[in-house]
Formats: C-alpha cells, sequence, structure tokens
C-alpha cells in the first residue's frame, strides 16, 4: 500500500509560466538583454533556475550569473500575480489526503517561492514543500525525494511521484518509486512517454484513478 503523493509544483499542481515568463524577461532587461517569448521559457524550464536563465541568455554567459540573481530577486516578490492552480488541482488533493495519503511537493523551482506559494494555495494540505537551495541537487538526482520520504517514514515503493517534466520521470526512475506524467502541464503526452513514462494522465481526475490504482496494487 502507498503511504505518500509526491509532486511536482511547475506544470504539475500550478500553472506558473507567466509569473516565470514575466521574471525572466524583466531580468533580462535589467542586464540589457532581449526578450525572450513565452514559449521559449515554457521549453526552457524544468531543470531549476541556473539551468533556465542558462538558457535564455544565450551568447551572453558572462551575464548569466547576473540574470540569475536579478531573476531570483524579482520572481521571490512576484511569484504569484498570475499563478494559480490547474483546474482539479484542490479536489485532487482533497481526496487524496480523505484516502489517508500524505501528500509532499519537490520541485527544481528555488525554495523560497515554493514554500510561499504552497503556503498560499495549499495551507494544511502538505507534509512538505521543498525547492532547490544552496548545496542541493536539482531533479532528476532522486537525492531531495528521498530525505523527504526518509523522514515520513515512507520507503520508495510505498511512493508515487507525480510530474509533468522530462526531470520528474528520470527522478521518480532514479529514487524507485512508481511515477504518473500529466499531460496538462509544460510537457506533452509524448514527450513524457520518450522520456520513460509508462503513465501520462490528462486531467487531476484521472490523476485520481490512476494514483488509486497504484495505491491498491498488490506488489509482487
Amino acid at each position: 500500500m502507498k503511504k505518500a503523493i509526491v509532486f511536482d509544483l511547475d506544470g504539475t499542481l500550478l500553472n506558473t509560466l507567466t509569473d516565470i515568463a514575466n521574471a525572466v524577461n524583466a531580468a533580462l532587461w535589467e542586464n540589457g538583454l532581449p526578450y525572450r517569448s513565452v514559449s521559449e521559457i515554457e521549453r526552457f524550464v524544468g531543470d531549476g533556475a541556473k539551468t533556465l536563465i542558462a538558457r535564455c541568455v544565450e551568447d551572453a554567459e558572462d551575464k548569466a550569473e547576473d540574470v540569475l540573481a536579478d531573476f531570483r530577486r524579482i520572481y521571490d516578490a512576484d511569484c504569484d500575480n498570475q499563478t494559480r492552480p490547474y483546474s482539479g488541482i484542490l479536489a485532487l488533493l482533497k481526496r487524496l489526503r480523505a484516502d489517508g495519503l500524505m501528500i509532499g511537493v519537490v520541485s527544481n523551482k528555488p525554495d523560497p517561492a515554493v514554500k510561499k506559494l504552497c503556503a498560499h494555495y495549499f495551507a494544511g494540505m502538505t507534509e512538505f514543500a521543498v525547492g532547490n537551495a544552496d548545496g542541493r541537487k536539482v531533479k532528476p538526482d532522486p537525492g531531495l525525494l528521498l530525505s523527504e520520504l526518509a523522514g515520513l517514514g515512507v520507503s520508495p515503493k510505498e511512493a508515487v511521484y507525480v510530474g509533468d517534466g522530462e526531470a520528474d520521470v528520470a527522478c521518480a526512475r532514479n529514487a524507485g518509486t512508481d511515477f504518473v506524467g500529466v499531460g496538462w502541464g509544460f510537457r506533452s503526452e509524448e514527450e513524457l512517454k520518450a522520456a520513460g513514462a509508462d503513465v501520462v494522465v490528462c486531467c487531476p481526475e484521472e490523476a485520481y484513478v490512476k494514483i488509486s490504482e497504484l495505491c491498491n496494487r498488490e506488489e509482487e
């Protein structure tokens, strides 16, 4: 039986793209660099803020650290202007908690923004919500996911990881947890399956069904 369901944040629980894009472009503008389109930024997200900015600055690598610092400052202050939970997410979390499951969030997003957003939108609904901070490795490294599960006394086989990106697929595989991919986020069903996802759902209602099936599956 499963004990914990752990979610990615951006593109999985929350549609954060507009606020991320606005902060990226504000940081680029402050450093005299050209704007990026929202569709470009959508392709660049998923592997942490440092990689996001590196992809955005391209040939201006000498400005990457300054842009990153400005992005973090701007985004930490204004990370929830247009961010919202995807339709059906709150109902999904409530149903999972009603089933006796613990809920967590592990994201490559900067830790202050993860904690701020989860406290705002999911207050009282998660056992933990953690993101990237100095000294932490980002997904697909499984370290943060495994350490948070261990803190709950939950083994990898007793957990399901839910996410929308290639790094999420690989993180679950590296951690030894089951994985459910969501097709409403920043990557398509085809991209998730190409990354190795066996299960991809189209809506939170279907996610609940698939998670319930995994929770009730007898391990061999």
